[in-house]
């Protein structure tokens, strides 16, 4: 029997040595992991590829993560689940993250192993 095709995780965010460890940690645990540098390039991959999750840095240069949320969120069961990180911890930025269609929300800075498990539960493995 063939094994099951791996889980796609796009992971954006500004921080290229967090890229690098995310990349890692989730290819490690099986997934296939795409990343981009800023949220235009993460939007573009978005629109382009088949993917399951995204886990998306608001701040960050060309577009934030709201400004991806908004083109990609609303896709509701059709699109990839969505996690939203953010140093920021004030309780409206959750708040409009889960308006425009994120299922997660992290602050930064967490563990990893905080990530892994949000990223499980999302995609039920």
């Amino acid at each position: 029997m063939d094994d099951p095709k791996p889980k796609r995780v796009l992971v954006v965010d500004d921080d290229r040595q967090f890229l690098e460890a995310t990349r890692l940690i989730l290819e490690k645990h099986g997934y296939e992991v795409l990343t981009a540098c800023d949220g235009h390039e993460g939007l573009i991959c978005a629109e382009r590829e088949s993917l399951d999750l995204i886990v998306l840095d608001v701040m960050m240069p060309r577009r934030s993560g709201f400004g991806v949320l908004d083109r990609i969120g609303g896709r509701g069961d059709s699109g990839p689940r969505i996690v939203v990180m953010t140093a920021n911890d004030e309780q409206r930025h959750r708040d409009i993250a889960q308006a425009k269609g994120a299922h997660g929300f992290l602050h930064k800075p967490f563990e990893m192993r905080e990530l892994l498990s949000t990223v499980d539960t999302l995609l039920k493995l």
